[in-house]
């Protein structure tokens, strides 16, 4: 296997705040999820539910944090809506900006969602 040789962008562009911005909160809330299932038996064990609010708020943190990162990221790159007109390193990453805001900020509202039933069930 060889590595890859394709030059990195030199434009202005941070490849790993756009892609933090675009994968990270599906990512932590799929894995929030697997891990709120995992500890299901600790805590009905424990009789506690602190464990599942722990990994629940700290999913919904992480992921408004993917949406901080991604505004920040459009931010960087001028804001406003990608149009038509600029294309080039701008658009791109002004695009993936808005992309990643919206993706987190949805991720971030299916993690509170998920959250729900912790406040309202036993863990048995």
């Amino acid at each position: 296997m060889t590595a890859d040789s394709r030059p990195r962008p030199d434009d202005g562009t941070n490849v790993l705040a756009q892609m933090l911005g675009v994968l990270l909160a599906p990512a932590i809330t799929l894995a929030g999820q697997q891990l709120a299932y995992q500890y299901v038996p600790h805590d009905c064990r424990t009789r506690s539910s602190l464990l599942g609010h722990f990994i629940h708020g700290s999913t919904l943190l992480m992921c408004l944090a993917g949406a901080f990162i991604a505004w920040s990221e459009w931010q960087r790159h001028g804001g406003g809506w990608p149009d038509e007109d600029v294309g080039g390193a701008a658009g791109r990453s002004r695009f993936l900006g808005a992309v990643g805001v919206l993706i987190s900020l949805l991720f971030a509202l299916v993690a509170a969602a998920q959250w729900m039933p912790t406040f309202f069930l036993s863990p048995c």
